[in-house]
C-alpha cells in the first residue's frame, strides 16, 4: 500500500518553481517518470512475497457439474412405468481441501527468495534515485556555471570596450596607432562570441534541467554549497560497502541464490499434505437419488528417481550462488576503484581552486601594471589586450574549478550511496526505509586491502595519501 501511495503522489504532484538546488532535486524525485517506474517494480515484487506465502496456507477448490440426459423409452421399464427419461438433470459438486504439512523447507525458502527479490528492486530504485539526483545536480550546476561564465564574458566585453575607448583617445592624441583600434575591435568581437556561446550554454543547460525536473522556470541560480564528505578513502570505502546500492544488490542476489539452493533441496525431500474431499450428487432421473460422501487423508510424496533432474537442479543452484559471490567480488573491486578515482578528482578540483586563485591574482596585477605602462607609452596596446585575455582565462578557470569541486563532491557521495541524506527530503521519502543489511565485517578490509593493497584502513587515511603507492614508498 505504501508503494501504491507513493505512485499516486508521483503521478499527481505538479511542477514547481525552483529557488535552490534542494528544490530542483526534490522536484525530480517527485515528478520524474523513472522514479514511478522503479516504484511500480517494487510494488510488483511485493506481490511476489504474497504469492510465495500462499504456499503455506490451505487451498480450497470447488468443482460443480450439471448435465442433461434424454434416453427415450428404453428406460421406462427401469423407472417403473413412469414414462421415458426426458431432460433429466444430473448435478455433482465436489469440494477439495489441500493443506501442506511438510514441504522440506521449500515454501519458506521461496518466501525468503521473494523477499530478496523485493530487496533487489528496492536497491535498484535507490540506485535510480541516486542517478537522477546526480543528473539533476549536474544540470543545475551546469546552468549556474553557464550563467556565471556569461557574467564573466560580459564583464570582459565591457573591459575591452573601455580599452577600445582608451586606444581611440590615444590615437587622437597621436600616442597610438590605428592598428591598436583594429586589434581592440577584433578582441571585442571575440568577447561577444564568448557571450553568445555562454547564452547558448545557458539555454542548453536549462533544457536539460527542465527535462529532468519537470520545472518550467528556474530562478535564483547560484553556486551550490559543497556538501560534507568523508575525510579519507578508508572511511569512504567503509561507507560504500554499507550504502552503495550496487553493493547492496549484490548481497541481496547472493541471498536469492542461496534460497534457490534450499528450494532445490526441498524438491528432493518428502512432501506431506492433508487432503479433504466432500462430494455431493443429485440426479432427477431417479426419484430421491442423493449421494453425499466425505473423506480426509494424509498424502506423502517421496521423490525416488527423476532421471538426475533434481540433483542437477541443486548443483545448478549452488553454482549460481558461487557465481553471485564472484560477481560481488567484481562489484567491490570496481567500487573501490571508483571511490578512489572520485576521491582524487575531488582533491584535484580543490587544488585547481587554489591554483586559479593565484592565477587570477597574478593576472589582475599584471593587467594593472600593463595598463599603466601602455598609458605611459612604454608598451604597445596589444600587450594590454593579451593581459585582458589572460585575466579572462583565469576567471573562467576559477569559475570552472569552483563548480567542478561541487560536482566532484556530489559524485563522490553518489558512489558512496549517501548523496541525499539530510538534504533532499522528498527523495528520502520516496526511497523509504530500506531493508537493514549488515555487510560482512571484512567488507571494509576487502575494499581497502584486497583491491587497494597499499591503502591503510581507518580515519588516518587522509590527504597525505593523495599520490598513491609511489608516494608512500
Amino acid at each position: 500500500m505504501r508503494a501504491l501511495a507513493t505512485i499516486l503522489v508521483l503521478a499527481t504532484c505538479p511542477p514547481a518553481v525552483a529557488q535552490s538546488l534542494e528544490q530542483a532535486v526534490n522536484s525530480t524525485c517527485l515528478t520524474n517518470p523513472g522514479v514511478a517506474t522503479a516504484t511500480f517494480r517494487v510494488a510488483q515484487s511485493e506481490e511476489g512475497i504474497i504469492e510465495a506465502r500462499s504456499a503455506l496456507f490451505p487451498r480450497l477448490d470447488s468443482t460443480t457439474q450439471i448435465g442433461l440426459a434424454d434416453d427415450g423409452d428404453e428406460v421406462d421399464e427401469l423407472r417403473g412405468g413412469l414414462g421415458p427419461l426426458t431432460n433429466a438433470r444430473q448435478v455433482s459438486s465436489r469440494l477439495s481441501l489441500s493443506q501442506p504439512l511438510y514441504l522440506g523447507g521449500r515454501a519458506r525458502a521461496g518466501i525468503a527468495q521473494a523477499k530478496a527479490s523485493r530487496d533487489v528492486e528496492l536497491y535498484r530504485r535507490q540506485a535510480e534515485l541516486i542517478d537522477l539526483q546526480l543528473d539533476t545536480i549536474e544540470a543545475y550546476v551546469d546552468l549556474a556555471r553557464a550563467r556565471a561564465q556569461d557574467d564573466v564574458q560580459r564583464s570582459n566585453v565591457r573591459a575591452l570596450k573601455e580599452q577600445l575607448g582608451n586606444a581611440e583617445r590615444r590615437f587622437e592624441l597621436g600616442a597610438g596607432t590605428r592598428s591598436d583600434i583594429v586589434q581592440a575591435r577584433s578582441r571585442i568581437g571575440q568577447g561577444e562570441a564568448g557571450v553568445t556561446d555562454a547564452q547558448n550554454a545557458i539555454r542548453q543547460a536549462f533544457v536539460r534541467l527542465r527535462n529532468i525536473t519537470g520545472l518550467t522556470t528556474v530562478d535564483d541560480i547560484e553556486l551550490p554549497t559543497e556538501p560534507s564528505v568523508p575525510l579519507s578513502i578508508g572511511a569512504a570505502l567503509s561507507e560504500a560497502a554499507r550504502n552503495n546500492p550496487n553493493a547492496r544488490i549484490a548481497l541481496a542476489q547472493i541471498e536469492q541464490a542461496e534460497q534457490s539452493i534450499r528450494v532445490a533441496q526441498g524438491e528432493r525431500s518428502p512432501n506431506i499434505r492433508l487432503l479433504g474431499n466432500l462430494n455431493i450428487q443429485r440426479d432427477t432421473a431417479f426419484n430421491g437419488f442423493e449421494r453425499d460422501e466425505g473423506s480426509l487423508s494424509v498424502e506423502m510424496n517421496i521423490p525416488i528417481f527423476a532421471g538426475g533432474g533434481l540433483a542437477s537442479r541443486e548443483r545448478s543452484a549452488k553454482l549460481g550462488a558461487a557465481l553471485q559471490r564472484s560477481e560481488r567480488d567484481r562489484i567491490l573491486q570496481r567500487l573501490a576503484e571508483t571511490v578512489e578515482r572520485e576521491w582524487y578528482n575531488l582533491l584535484a578540483s580543490k587544488d585547481l581552486i587554489e591554483v586559479n586563485n593565484g592565477l587570477l591574482k597574478a593576472a589582475t596585477q599584471a593587467l594593472e601594471a600593463v595598463s599603466r605602462e601602455v598609458e605611459a607609452g612604454f608598451r604597445p596596446n596589444v600587450d594590454l589586450l593579451n593581459a585582458q585575455q589572460e585575466l579572462l582565462a583565469a576567471e573562467i578557470g576559477l569559475t570552472n574549478a569552483r563548480f567542478d569541486t561541487v560536482l566532484s563532491a556530489y559524485r563522490y557521495l553518489g558512489v558512496i550511496g549517501t548523496i541525499g541524506e539530510g538534504r533532499f527530503l522528498k527523495c528520502r521519502d520516496v526511497i523509504g526505509d530500506l531493508p537493514h543489511t549488515t555487510p560482512d565485517l571484512s567488507d571494509q578490509k576487502e575494499l581497502s586491502r584486497r583491491w587497494v593493497p597499499w591503502l591503510p584502513v581507518g580515519p588516518d587515511t587522509n590527504r597525505s595519501d593523495r599520490r598513491g603507492p609511489r608516494a608512500r614508498r
